[in-house]
């Protein structure tokens, strides 16, 4: 979704159908220069501990850079 014109937002939702869990990604993108773009985002996982795919996982958080040349 497009909060700007330099502005993005992105979530994505997982749903584990062999186990009670899930993740959840959002992530925020920044288009700094025509040629530069900022991301930060986390990764949160959902359930309990080991059950399904996430259950118990420790979130996640990243940043990255972008240049084009």
């Amino acid at each position: 979704y497009d909060l700007t014109p330099l502005v993005r937002l992105d979530l994505l939702w997982i749903h584990d159908w062999e186990g009670p869990s899930e993740a959840f990604f959002p992530v925020l993108t920044w288009s700094a220069l025509q040629s530069v773009e900022l991301s930060v985002g986390a990764q949160f996982f959902g359930g309990r501990d080991g059950e399904g795919n996430y259950g118990g996982l420790d979130p996640l958080y990243f940043a990255r850079l972008d240049v084009w040349f």
